[in-house]
């Protein structure tokens, strides 16, 4: 009895894991397209010290959900290279 009993507990936990994954996906976009609205399209300006602590954060997610959930330009994650030839000053 109480082993049908955690059966039905992992999958209702798991159907309901589910659901709240993608309904938080699904606000996710939302306020992306909101906030990229709101900045007319262009980047979110960050000071080095942001960008620093965005990268330390975002160190253990897996690059292809960053893509998806970030509304931020990806190149904010990581340090930028010494051979970087960008004009942006740090």
């Amino acid at each position: 009895m109480f082993k049908r009993l955690k059966t039905w507990l992992v999958v209702w936990a798991e159907r309901y894991q589910q659901r709240e994954i993608e309904r938080l996906q699904e606000e996710c976009c939302r306020l992306k397209e909101e906030v990229i609205k709101f900045n007319d399209g262009e980047p979110i300006p960050l000071s080095p010290e942001q960008r620093r602590l965005l990268a330390g954060k975002a160190k253990g997610i897996d690059p292809e959900v960053l893509k998806q959930i970030s509304v931020f330009d990806f190149q904010d994650f990581h340090p930028q290279c010494p051979n970087d030839t960008s004009t942006e000053s740090p």
